[in-house]
């Protein structure tokens, strides 16, 4: 339940390689994986040959996430204080609930490298972002449906990964 209470849900191994296949990386892209948690999604981003910079706020899992990903640059830090690279970089999280609409704003800021986001999310926050909420600058689809069963522990609501495509 503590999981819960922070709104940190983590994600099925097998489901983590569907949101990385699901994001469409450029080969070796620099990409920040926010709210990393021991790794679910910083795993498959690095045995895709990417350079990850692993953001997580709970030190217990940020150690654990040291431990099984050593070549990931883990920073232990709330991700709604992260600075994005002003080089070409990715965003490809499974954020805590309550973080989510501080990390789209932040990472769809026209002042940085971030040239696509693949989150997680609330199913409703995907729609909305999907069709209305999205700034113009960006393109944004639904790419997967994610069971309930594939986090643990599995939140109440239905979800989503989130694709947004900054647009040239």
């Amino acid at each position: 339940m503590a999981g819960r209470r922070w709104g940190w849900h983590e994600l099925d191994d097998a489901w983590a390689e569907r949101v990385v296949a699901a994001a469409g990386l450029p080969a070796r892209s620099l990409v920040y994986d926010l709210g990393a948690g021991r790794g679910a999604l910083t795993r498959p981003l690095l045995d895709a040959g990417h350079d990850v910079i692993a953001v997580e706020l709970h030190g217990g899992r940020a150690e654990a996430l040291r431990h099984r990903c050593p070549t990931a640059q883990v920073v232990e830090r709330d991700l709604r204080d992260v600075w994005f690279s002003d080089r070409p970089c990715h965003v490809v999280a499974n954020p805590p609930f309550d973080g989510v609409g501080s990390l789209l704003r932040a990472a769809t800021d026209r002042r940085h490298g971030v040239r696509s986001v693949t989150v997680l999310v609330e199913r409703r926050v995907a729609r909305a972002w999907a069709t209305t909420r999205r700034p113009a600058r960006w393109q944004a689809s639904v790419e997967l449906t994610v069971p309930r069963r594939a986090l643990d522990p599995a939140p109440r609501v239905d979800l989503d990964v989130l694709r947004l495509t900054r647009r040239r």
